[in-house]
């Protein structure tokens, strides 16, 4: 049975440690999915659905942020002006005293000259889970706080 909505209101769906995954839109499957990838490195991420980006859920994202060094969005769109950057904006503001990794998954500004299915669009455009849990891995060793990973 899915959670119950409440709007500004987001959603512990699994606690992890060192990273949490933050999801909106549909993709809470893909984090299912990128969790299953991670495991395998013995990484165990935290996921949190966020039903809505305005308003989005400060006192949770605050929770995240004092529980999680990296914080990963996961959107199926351009990683610019979306909920990728609410919580990035959120990350680096004041109200914020930890210092986290934020790490933005999403597709590239650019406009795609292919078309086809749902499904193999994002496999072209590389927003896959094993392609997201490989950039995931790769990001966390940067030393960069806040971190683009257009797929």
């Amino acid at each position: 049975t899915p959670p119950k909505f409440h709007l500004g209101q987001g959603q512990t769906i699994a606690s992890g440690s060192r990273i949490a995954l933050l999801v909106t839109g549909t993709k809470i499957p893909l984090a299912l999915l990128i969790s299953q990838s991670l495991a395998e490195k013995k990484i165990n991420p935290g996921i949190y659905a966020f039903p809505t980006i305005k308003p989005l859920d400060i006192k949770l994202l605050s929770k995240i942020a004092a529980t999680y060094p990296t914080v990963v969005t996961l959107e199926e769109h351009r990683i610019d002006g979306g909920f990728g950057t609410a919580v990035a904006e959120f990350i680096s503001s004041p109200q914020n005293p930890h210092s986290n990794k934020v790490i933005r998954c999403g597709l590239k500004h650019s406009f795609s000259h292919i078309s086809g299915d749902y499904h193999s669009l994002l496999q072209h455009h590389g927003f896959t889970p094993k392609s997201i849990a490989e950039s995931i891995t790769a990001s966390r060793t940067s030393m960069e706080t806040v971190h683009q990973t257009p797929i």
